[in-house]
């Protein structure tokens, strides 16, 4: 499911519907916020096998990271919600974060994070301020929503559980492929 395709044909139609609410989002939403995002991550100097990690709730935004470290040749890792901020700060590191997106749901770990993560380039929340990161909303204010020049596909890190000790990232080499071409990935 590439966005932009479905932005550029049907760019109204619900790309995304959230279970709880009922509340949608067009393609067309979802192809220029995760956009928006993909400018402001190269605007930072991320380049292709560079790594984000992010731990985000049921929401939009989840999506909106995705795509934008998909669209830009990146390593993402979204982060189990029910890890504590010792385990997020081991995936941080071990992952090679150079960016971590937060909500505001997750305020308490977001504190913690700080003083065990210093190597991060940029801390990012969603919804509100909290000491030690941005704000996302206002990061991403004057970001285009045009596509980034040169798009390649990133790829999932996904984490195993860790029962028998840390848990282990499932790499996935990162292509020269240009968007559309390589696999297609599962959400």
């Amino acid at each position: 499911m590439y966005p932009r395709i479905y932005a550029e044909k049907t760019p109204d139609k619900a790309a995304l519907i959230m279970g709880s609410s009922g509340k949608s989002i067009s393609y067309k939403t979802l192809e220029e916020a995760s956009n928006q995002l993909a400018h402001y991550l190269r605007s930072l100097g991320l380049t292709q096998g560079d790594s984000i990690a992010f731990l985000i709730e049921n929401s939009y935004e989840y999506f909106y990271c995705l795509w934008a470290a998909q669209r830009t040749g990146l390593y993402y890792t979204p982060i189990n919600t029910h890890l504590t901020a010792r385990e997020v700060a081991y995936i941080l590191e071990d992952c090679k974060a150079t960016v971590f997106i937060t909500t505001t749901h997750f305020s308490e770990v977001a504190n913690e994070l700080t003083p065990r993560t210093p190597y991060l380039k940029k801390r990012l929340l969603i919804g509100g301020d909290i000491e030690g990161y941005d704000n996302y909303e206002h990061a991403l204010t004057h970001m285009p929503t045009l596509p980034v020049e040169h798009e390649t596909e990133g790829s999932l890190l996904l984490y195993t559980s860790g029962t028998t000790g840390n848990p282990k990232g499932v790499f996935r080499p990162v292509t020269e492929a240009a968007m559309g071409e390589g696999d297609r990935i599962s959400v």
